[in-house]
């Protein structure tokens, strides 16, 4: 049995996240305004959601 849809949907939407990211700064889709400083954060914060919520010990 795989994954239900909404975990494998949303391990794709972090996937995307993370790629968009280099050195630590994320590059948006925003034309002018491809990296603003501020968008790390919720790059960060993404990843950090979903490590909490995907961790099992």
């Amino acid at each position: 049995m795989g994954l239900p849809a909404w975990e494998a949907q949303l391990g794709a939407a972090v996937a995307r996240v993370r790629a968009m990211q280099r050195g630590g700064v994320w590059r948006w889709d925003d034309g002018p305004m491809g990296n603003p400083v501020w968008m790390a954060y919720q790059g960060l914060s993404v990843l950090r959601r979903y490590a909490l919520m995907s961790y099992r010990p």
